[in-house]
């Protein structure tokens, strides 16, 4: 019982502190105040904890694959972990002396796959979508102390950092179309803080590179990641009904309440633009969530123009990226389809550029 009436306790005392600083904000009439307004309004806002899907960053869809030379320290142990990566997601990974073998055959030189009509027929040949070059530019530990003060002595204990970064770029040529697609850079950081000593350099630098793995596999492959988002509760317009839809997970039904809670504030004259914000954004985010995008973005966008806020800016940011690279994925497609469409009709394609 002691711990329940603590932890009541401390709620209630967290309360009265959030109660004062918005009290606080109403009473000053001025900049700061605005500013003390909106961190009550963060501090205050409803969550929820969502698993999401992201979509793969590059337009492309891959079952079969090629590396051309790797370049830079660590490489040939960062393609390593990315071929082990795209054979346990079910991309066939064609060896080296294949492509080789390819080039070699046709007289071709290295070069030639940046040219669209040498790289696709390539692609032809090898039956891949995608020639993968990867170049590292860094891969490095080093070492660094820090101090730290205790606060109820004089002791100061010293910590220990073992800090790990691998950097680099992979340029990805299309091989269904030749397009030579941007390179792409990533970057893994890791450090291991210890007291008594360095920790070893190995595990660090491998920890890095595999961090700098992690971010090349979301180039080719959707990912998920759980985030805690802001969807709101009012009783205003019935938008707790939507919240609790959310919370258990059921976004067909949130969508279908958030929009009927959005036509019920716009039909109250008395509902104040917060509110309507409130309505705005949470229709916006469940569509987003549904990757209905650009009703999303509408509802997003509304939302900012009524109450301006940090979390919907947020939200309507990654809404339009979200919203950008499945336009970029259509765009793929539909290129694809034209470009095979003209070779096989005997056509020249355009020259390959860089996107």
């Amino acid at each position: 019982m002691d711990g329940v009436e603590g932890e009541t306790e401390m709620l209630t005392s967290k309360r009265a502190a959030l109660l004062a600083l918005g009290v606080l904000g109403c009473l000053v009439v001025n900049p700061a105040g605005a500013q003390l307004s909106r961190m009550w309004d963060n501090m205050t806002n409803p969550e929820v904890s969502i698993e999401i899907e992201h979509p793969p960053a590059l337009p492309l869809r891959v079952t079969r694959i090629a590396f051309g030379e790797a370049k830079g320290l660590c490489a040939d142990s960062l393609q390593s972990r990315l071929l082990d990566d795209f054979v346990s997601n079910g991309v066939e990974v064609l060896d080296r002396s294949q492509l080789d073998a390819v080039i070699a055959e046709h007289r071709m030189q290295a070069s030639a796959l940046f040219d669209q009509k040498a790289a696709a027929e390539v692609g032809r040949l090898l039956g891949a979508q995608a020639l993968l070059y990867l170049d590292v530019h860094a891969c490095s530990t080093d070492r660094s102390q820090s101090q730290v003060k205790s606060i109820v002595s004089t002791e100061v204990k010293i910590r220990f950092h073992v800090n790990g970064v691998v950097r680099g770029s992979l340029k990805t040529i299309d091989l269904t179309t030749g397009r030579v697609m941007t390179a792409k850079r990533y970057e893994g950081k890791y450090t291991e803080t210890t007291e008594g000593g360095y920790a070893s350099s190995d595990p660090v630098r491998e920890r890095a590179e595999q961090l700098a793995a992690d971010q090349i596999h979301n180039l080719f492959f959707p990912w998920r990641e759980t985030k805690t988002l802001v969807f709101y509760d009012d009783k205003d317009c019935n938008l707790k009904a939507a919240h609790g839809l959310l919370r258990g997970l059921d976004f067909e039904g949130a969508r279908a309440q958030s929009e009927q809670n959005l036509e019920a504030c716009k039909a109250a004259p008395a509902t104040k633009p917060k509110i309507l914000a409130h309505a705005h954004y949470n229709l916006g985010l469940v569509q987003f969530l549904l990757q209905d995008y650009a009703p999303a973005v509408q509802n997003l966008s509304e939302a900012a123009r009524l109450n301006s806020s940090e979390t919907v800016s947020m939200a309507l940011a990654e809404c339009r990226k979200a919203q950008q690279i499945a336009e970029e994925m259509a765009r793929y497609e539909t290129d694809q389809a034209a470009f095979l469409a003209s070779v096989g009709s005997g056509a020249s394609p355009e020259p390959a550029k860089p996107e």
